[in-house]
């Protein structure tokens, strides 16, 4: 038994201490046989050295390699190992190895082969592995958090969820691919309390994980996700603008999250807001066609790109209208209220005048041609309040002073 268990464990971590010939002359040499035949033979622990030290003679680091081993065979080993471990590829066979050596006292060799099989094991063998005895997931997590992508597992966790995650971040530095499965994983598992933590700690890599989960027609997620998305309001314009074909559902999802905070994410691009605004507005409901106009608007108030004019233009008077006609939602003013000028107090209910002055503000803070504001306000009664809110706008009357 104890060369075989030499063996194995070269096999195991051969690759990253001897050359491929001298783990096949190794093997030869255990075995006695030649490379294409292969039986096993088991001797007992005396006999198996005295067959190592009359066969080859090993460089000095290989030969301690060897016995390090060779210790495997002493009295730590579980009666019956060696039926189990040959038949590796098996996922019965593999559940019962791993369960034994996770319960068997283990010395630092022992250890390291642990180590070696969970680090070649699927999500399959480890749902097989931890059906009866879920304690060990956390165990296998800390030791190959690339099982963390699994749905089956987490599911499998039943209630030891929050430790299964502890085990993941305690990796210092896990690959953004992996974070970003580890996300999708939560939602697809019935995690997703584990959401807010998971954002906290990797970031963008889970938010394109989440955005990519609800473009696969998933959803809808509970406030609480919602609420940690907000702080990542760059991450999901990032998201959106490498696709801007996404289905119209995931950019109105990703524009009732971001929208409230239009100043984290003005110096991008705007089209694909305008483009389902438009689209909204043609065909689509027009309570989520106004939430666009507002957020464009919004935009365009802070000479968004690539033409902000073009943007305020395009949504001020529809979004005044609405305001006029006192059924702007508040939901909606939540977009506009921390960009456009504050009132005194008692006249700051008044949104129409906010945005004539913020209107105002704007033309005079990006030098945009007065003769514009025409085509900004096509009403010429609203056109009229917009002259008369420029006078109390710093700038406003420089402003009126240009030629049309």
């Amino acid at each position: 038994m104890a060369v075989f268990i030499i063996f194995y464990a070269l096999v195991l971590f051969g690759c990253h201490f001897v050359k491929h010939g001298e783990l096949l002359e190794i093997r030869r040499t255990i075995y006695h046989t030649s490379y294409h035949t292969f039986p096993i033979r088991f001797v007992d622990y005396s006999e198996g050295h005295r067959l190592l030290d009359g066969s080859v003679k090993f460089a000095d680091e290989l030969a301690r390699l060897v016995l390090r081993m060779s210790d495997l065979s002493g009295s730590n080993v579980v009666s019956g190992f060696e039926e189990y471990l040959t038949g590796y590829r098996n996922v019965e066979s593999a559940r019962q190895t791993i369960s034994k050596l996770f319960r068997s006292p283990l010395n630092r060799l022992g250890e390291d082969i642990l180590a070696g099989m969970v680090e070649a094991m699927n999500s399959v063998i480890a749902v097989a592995v931890t059906e009866e005895q879920p304690q060990f997931l956390p165990m296998l997590f800390r030791a190959k958090p690339e099982l963390g992508v699994s749905p089956e597992l987490w599911v499998a966790a039943g209630d030891r969820k929050r430790e299964l995650f502890e085990s993941l971040i305690s990796h210092p530095k896990l690959s953004e691919e992996l974070t970003q499965g580890i996300g999708l994983a939560l939602l697809e598992s019935d995690s997703e309390f584990l959401l807010k933590r998971a954002l906290e700690t990797w970031g963008q890599p889970v938010v394109f994980g989440v955005l990519d989960w609800i473009t696969k027609g998933n959803g809808p997620l509970s406030d609480r996700s919602l609420g940690a998305l907000t702080f990542h309001v760059e991450s999901i314009a990032k998201w959106i603008l490498a696709h801007e074909d996404a289905p119209q559902r995931v950019i109105i999802s990703a524009a009732h999250i971001i929208a409230p905070f239009t100043y984290q994410f003005r110096q991008y691009d705007s089209t694909v807001w305008l483009r389902t605004f438009r689209d909204l507005a043609t065909n689509g409901n027009q309570t989520e066609a106004n939430y666009f106009a507002a957020m464009i608007l919004a935009l365009g108030f802070q000479n968004a790109p690539p033409e902000a004019l073009n943007l305020v233009e395009e949504c001020f008077e529809r979004v005044h209208q609405v305001a006029w006609n006192d059924a702007l939602p508040d939901e909606t003013w939540l977009i506009l209220d921390p960009i456009v000028p504050h009132l005194w107090w008692i006249h700051d209910w008044d949104k129409c005048e906010r945005l004539r002055r913020g209107l105002i503000e704007a033309f005079v803070k990006f030098h945009w041609p007065v003769i514009k504001l025409a085509d900004c306000v096509k009403n010429e009664a609203f056109l009229s309040k917009v002259i008369e809110s420029a006078q109390k706008v710093d700038g406003g009357r420089e402003l009126l002073s240009q030629k049309f």
